[in-house]
């Protein structure tokens, strides 16, 4: 039973140690992890503010995964997500508002979750997928140090061991496709073709959410029709229209959340194929310059539909307003749609800071590529 301990990962969890976050603790995060073989600890509330820090600091440097909640914008979390940071261990972001998060972190693994009855069980799911890549090191962690910090920071295991490279957990990116090795093309191709996914993705949901905008406004007309001429049966008909786009908008809600995990997926693997891109790249030959090129024009891509698609989605969010009071089915429709189309917003806000992110490691491989050429003459 001893030696099954030992060699069970251990995830540290940075949290507010207020009372909603202690039931978020244990009845979500804690089972979550332990099903997947996690030994999961997070700081001792009632010890003094210098043993809390030094919890803090054994229990994230003996951590093999740190989770960090940072809703509310706490200061203790934010300070103690820093020093994961530092050691550049593998972290996951949870929040309930994604402008809880600074932009500069969204691009990195966020989980964006509700605590409604209906959706809390989103938080679990999520961090089991990601616990079990983890143990299958199928998966790859980020953070501001490791990629822009120089090279030579160490990062320091749970287990005290020194690593130069990636953040500890992390594969090397050639052994997140396949197990045979890959080149630096074969990583621009897939991650340009992750791309190509991720705009049909907003494609479709621009075009749902262009379709249910246009029956908004055909509903309407209808019901001012029926205003402008009142007879027998009319307060029927309206209800009926009423009803009618009720079915709309929770049929675009639950398409729209159908697609949402194929988003995500499309995204888990850009971030492996740029990692492996920028890995292999070293931008010596036109070729390589060419390729980097035409990679990050299709990265400004995505960030120019997401922008218009962010736009336009909270356009329609407002004008469900207008519709509020109708009736009791007509209401109930509205909360769902506009908690979708706040979803689609929070996306987007999270697709933007990963282009940016995207666009800087271009830079930062670029800028690196530059100055090697430059001490080489």
């Amino acid at each position: 039973m001893e030696i099954a301990e030992l060699t069970k990962h251990k995830a540290f969890v940075l949290i507010p140690f207020d009372k909603e976050f202690k039931d978020i603790y244990e009845q979500l995060i804690v089972p979550a992890l332990e099903e997947e073989d996690f030994e999961v600890h997070k700081a001792d509330s009632s010890l003094d503010q210098q043993n809390i820090l030094k919890d803090i600091v054994h229990g994230i440097v003996r951590a093999d995964l740190v989770v960090a909640e940072l809703t509310s914008q706490n200061a203790n979390v934010m300070y103690e997500l820093g020093i994961a940071h530092g050691l550049r261990k593998p972290t996951v972001l949870l929040t309930q508002a994604i402008e809880d998060v600074p932009f500069d972190l969204r691009s990195y693994r966020v989980i964006h979750y509700s605590t409604d009855f209906r959706e809390v069980t989103g938080l679990q799911s999520r961090l089991r997928q990601i616990a079990q890549k983890f143990n299958d090191e199928s998966i790859t962690f980020g953070n501001p140090v490791s990629d822009f910090g120089p090279q030579t920071i160490p990062a320091i295991s749970a287990r005290g061991e020194v690593r130069v490279g990636p953040s500890v957990g992390t594969p090397a990116p050639e052994e997140i496709l396949e197990e045979e090795e890959h080149g630096w093309l074969d990583y621009a191709v897939a991650g340009e073709g992750s791309m190509s996914e991720i705009t049909g993705f907003w494609q479709r949901i621009a075009d749902m959410t262009n379709t249910l905008t246009q029956k908004m406004i055909s509903h309407a007309e209808r019901v001012e029709a029926e205003k402008s001429q009142l007879s027998f049966g009319s307060s029927r008909r309206m209800q009926q229209i009423a009803s009618d786009l009720a079915s709309d908008m929770t049929q675009y809600a639950q398409e729209v959340k159908g697609l949402l995990p194929g988003f995500h997926g499309s995204w888990e693997r850009l971030e492996d194929h740029t990692a492996g891109l920028l890995s292999k790249a070293s931008i010596e030959t036109d070729e390589e310059r060419d390729t980097l090129d035409f990679f990050e024009s299709q990265a400004k891509g995505v960030q120019e539909v997401t922008v218009k698609l962010r736009s336009a989605t909270r356009s329609a969010k407002n004008s469900l307003k207008a519709m509020w009071g109708v009736s009791k089915d007509l209401n109930h429709a509205i909360r769902e749609t506009e908690g979708t189309m706040q979803a689609i917003i929070d996306e987007c806000a999270s697709t933007e800071s990963r282009v940016v992110r995207i666009l800087n490691l271009v830079g930062e491989l670029r800028g690196r590529s530059e100055h090697t050429a430059t001490s080489s003459i």
